[in-house]
């Protein structure tokens, strides 16, 4: 069982999909089962491998295969976007 943020899934008509960085930064859409609300936590307990990187907050018109630009982290305390 994995725990994402609650911002990264997205709820469609098929159901919960969270959006993953897949090869050449394009998207790759998983749907998931989902299991506990854990407030700013879900847990995920199928669909994703802990191996996979999650869009943590994904437009919800994001689809599969769409070209993505991958930004470095924030560091801790600092806003993301801030300059160096």
């Amino acid at each position: 069982m994995l725990r994402v943020p609650a911002s990264a899934l997205i709820f469609r008509a098929q159901g919960a999909e969270l959006a993953t960085l897949g090869p050449q930064d394009r998207i790759v859409m998983k749907p998931v089962s989902v299991g506990r609300n854990l407030g700013s936590e879900i847990e995920i307990t199928s669909g994703i491998e802990p191996s996979d990187l999650v869009v943590s907050t994904p437009l919800d018109t994001l689809e599969n295969g769409e070209a993505v630009q991958v930004a470095a982290p924030a560091a801790l305390g600092e806003p993301a976007g801030a300059p160096d």
